[in-house]
């Protein structure tokens, strides 16, 4: 990670944070046991969930993707909710500009790392994988792999301006 990327992770630490309790709360529902958790932390990673191997490749494909599907939705809902105040009131207050804060913060850190895209990677190629698996999983692997290896920080961003802000206004008709 780069200086913009660690100083943009530093400001959207709340996303970070959520991302990873997305994680841990995945392993505990899937039975994986949690060895240790970092929530934040200044550094490469910013966060990570350390945790025995998954039992099978849709659990290990959970506790990887979870986290996108969370940071994404809640994300879009903190939007939604400054959205909403905003246009109610009819100006900024400090409510309205928390909530789009936290919902860009969570939807920016929506995307698995490459840490993520490589469990799922592993499991995907074993022989025991199903061809169902493998089908369904490649392109995902695919898609977020490009973008951990890259390390898109433009494109996290733009995702989380997106989903948390720009769509919840245009939905709401905010202007």
């Amino acid at each position: 990670m780069f200086l913009p990327g660690i100083v943009l992770t530093g400001i959207t630490f709340p996303g970070v944070m959520a991302h990873e309790l997305a994680h841990e709360l995945m392993c505990r529902a899937t039975k994986t046991k949690v060895l240790d958790v970092c929530y934040y932390r200044w550094g490469n990673p910013a966060g990570y969930v350390l945790h025995e191997k998954p039992a099978n490749v849709w659990k290990s494909l959970l506790i990887s993707l979870v986290p996108f599907v969370f940071n994404s939705t809640t994300g879009f809902l903190l939007g939604m909710a400054s959205a909403a105040l905003y246009r109610s009131a009819g100006h900024l207050d400090f409510f309205s500009i928390s909530l789009f804060y936290l919902g860009v913060s969570f939807a920016f850190h929506a995307f698995p790392s490459l840490q993520d895209v490589k469990a799922i990677d592993d499991e995907l190629w074993k022989k025991e994988t199903s061809l169902v698996a493998k089908l369904v999983c490649a392109p995902v692997v695919f898609i977020f792999g490009v973008n951990a290896v890259l390390n898109f920080v433009v494109v996290n961003m733009i995702f989380g301006l997106a989903v948390g802000g720009i769509l919840p206004a245009l939905l709401l008709g905010v202007r």
